[in-house]
């Protein structure tokens, strides 16, 4: 499944969104950061309300700057750009959170990529 998503999903993010990530962080709240990541997950987790779960539970605020859903052969698969704010130990709970759920989660350097 993630050889396919890989195939089908632009790994590269276009460079509206990562000056937008910019901008986000520029504005943090005093103590906290920010991580863009990028989400890859295929089958029952796109039904699954992770992201409200972010938020609610950790106390996350996540942004969604580019996304893409699909549907090959009966199987639902998609790739999400996001920016989570907040305190640095909730964003690293977030991550674990997700990979724990079957999502694949890439951080990304908004220096270098």
């Amino acid at each position: 499944t993630k050889s396919l998503i890989d195939e089908i999903v632009p790994q590269e993010l276009p460079a509206s969104v990562l000056a937008r990530v910019r901008q986000l962080a520029a504005r943090l709240a005093p103590g906290h950061s920010g991580q863009l990541l990028r989400l890859s997950y295929a089958g029952e987790q796109a039904y699954e309300p992770i992201l409200s779960h972010l938020i609610r539970e950790l106390g996350l605020d996540l942004s969604i700057l580019h996304g893409q859903i699909d549907e090959i052969q009966q199987q639902t698969f998609g790739s999400l750009a996001l920016y989570a704010s907040g305190p640095m130990a909730r964003i690293g709970a977030a991550i674990d959170y997700l990979r724990g759920h079957g999502v694949a989660v890439r951080t990304v350097d908004v220096n270098h990529d």
